[in-house]
């Protein structure tokens, strides 16, 4: 079976997702809810007969989370036949009533012409909603959109926010995109003082060779002009030094203002938060530190064991 999702590629990895946190505030009927979730382990199950004869009902009266399961199952062809037409009307009803997979997945029907007549507008139209609940791959396709003006103007300062938004999140592919977009350049140490001081590519070697592959840092910004970076850093100074990465991407110099090394995700997430406010409205987000090696070492320089 083909997934809907980016990185989900069954519709039982799917639904398990929703379990993980995007299941909508759907009836405060506690049986309804039940009956989801008995679903959805059915389906996990190896029962996919069970996960419709629960969900028909629950759709039928309203439950936004069974109309959207049931319009994946006549998306894939599971038990019943598929039918791009029956799965969009159930992701309709979910999506009026604001459930943002079933908007996220509409839009990409509109996009793909599947079941919809081919409208890059209404894609548009329902990856925004989407998008605005804080659904990661609705802002990743609404990023795509605005960068290359697909159904909307083009408005690359719309992109980056939303593929940041969707980054933020662990979004790959929105991460993949920034990381080629603004990626770092050559490093220089920093001091929290607002006053940079530049101190060589050295800098910047050693602290990627010093810290594992798997460790994360949080990029701050990136810009083409080593200025913009001095100026953020009088107008923001930092709670700990940070680092400036510069190299080259495409032909292009970039420099990137990074603070970490953080050997897991979850630290830097923490830290990423506990920066000033006025830092987090330029939407930092995190980056392996394998990532950033591979832009500034040289092959021949010997880094830390992977």
């Amino acid at each position: 079976m083909a997934g809907v999702y980016p990185g989900c590629e069954t519709l039982r990895s799917i639904l398990l997702l929703l379990l993980g946190g995007l299941l909508a505030a759907a009836s405060p009927s506690l049986p309804a809810v039940d009956d989801f979730e008995r679903g959805v382990l059915a389906l996990e199950a190896g029962d996919p007969e069970r996960a419709l004869q629960l969900w028909q009902p629950l759709a039928e009266k309203g439950d936004p989370n069974a109309r959207f399961g049931l319009g994946m199952l006549y998306f894939e062809g599971v038990v019943v036949e598929q039918s791009f037409e029956e799965a969009n009307y159930w992701f309709l009803l979910a999506a009026e009533q604001g459930f943002a997979p079933a908007q996220y997945n509409l839009g990409n029907s509109y996009r793909n012409g599947r079941g919809l007549p081919g409208d890059p507008g209404m894609a548009v139209y329902w990856w925004r909603k989407a998008a605005e609940q804080a659904f990661p791959p609705a802002q990743y396709n609404l990023a795509t959109a605005l960068r290359f003006g697909s159904g909307v103007d083009k408005d690359m300062d719309q992109a980056l926010h939303w593929y940041r938004e969707a980054a933020a999140k662990g979004h790959p592919l929105a991460q993949a995109v920034l990381e080629k977009l603004a990626a770092p350049p050559e490093p220089t140490a920093i001091r929290p003082t607002g006053k940079p001081e530049a101190s060589g590519n050295a800098d910047c070697r050693s602290w990627l060779k010093t810290a594992a592959a798997t460790d994360y840092a949080i990029q701050l910004m990136a810009s083409h002009q080593r200025r913009s970076i001095d100026a953020f850093l009088h107008r923001h100074p930092l709670p700990s030094p940070g680092i400036v990465c510069s190299y080259n991407s495409r032909g292009q110099s970039w420099h990137a203002l990074l603070l970490g090394p953080y050997p897991d995700r979850q630290r830097a997430e923490r830290a990423r938060r506990a920066l000033p406010a006025g830092v987090l409205e330029g939407k930092p987000y995190l980056r392996r530190i394998g990532s950033l090696r591979r832009r500034v070492l040289q092959p021949s320089e010997p880094a830390a064991a992977e």
